[in-house]
């Protein structure tokens, strides 16, 4: 007896899709926290000072979406306040980013140029002061003083950070003055308690 065995095939179609599309065009230049995009715009903020903030030079599209980071035309300080110099901000040699640190008490922003795009800066960043580092004799008292009588020019001594900057948020530290030259005695209050 013989068997007759039926092969049977299932075609399957093919669809092929095509889809073009174009690289987005930068409209715009931000002053951004992250090299790839997924950031945002340098917000406003303090910065102690000795520290530090690296940021970006980002461009976008209309709608918002990542181009790159760009090789900026220059990347500088805007709107300083108070001690800040433009010193403080370090551009990458490629101007791509830069790094902003905090040293004497001011403010800033940070702008990037690029081919005349409009651009964003960052928000405010503001230096503060850092922790207590020394004292600085800001006043110092008269050259010569009869015995027995306060000096016409009272000393006066600042609590301040590794930068030179007030610290006021100090309200508990006792300066005490003592003689560091010469034969006298000191009279009077000796001691005081900082008031920031």
């Amino acid at each position: 007896m013989k068997r007759l065995i039926l092969l049977s095939a299932i075609a399957t179609a093919l669809t092929v899709f095509h889809a073009s599309g174009v690289f987005a065009q930068a409209t715009k230049i931000r002053i951004e926290t992250a090299p790839d995009g997924s950031g945002g715009v340098v917000p406003t903020q303090s910065l102690t000072a000795g520290s530090s903030i690296t940021v970006y030079a980002i461009t976008r599209d209309a709608s918002d979406l990542f181009v790159a980071n760009v090789t900026a035309d220059s990347i500088v300080l805007q709107a300083v306040t108070g001690g800040v110099v433009a010193g403080d901000l370090d551009v990458a040699p490629n101007r791509k980013s830069a790094v902003f640190t905090a040293h004497v008490i001011g403010s800033a922003q940070i702008r990037a140029e690029s081919g005349g795009l409009p651009s964003t800066s960052s928000g405010t960043i503001t230096a503060v002061f850092g922790p207590a580092n020394k004292l600085h004799v800001s006043t110092e008292p008269s050259p010569t003083a009869t015995a027995g009588t306060v000096f016409l020019q009272q000393p006066v001594v600042r609590v301040e950070d590794a930068y030179g900057n007030i610290v006021t948020s100090d309200n508990s530290t006792v300066v005490t003055a003592t003689r560091n030259l010469g034969t006298g005695f000191l009279q009077g209050t000796l001691t005081a308690t900082v008031s920031g």
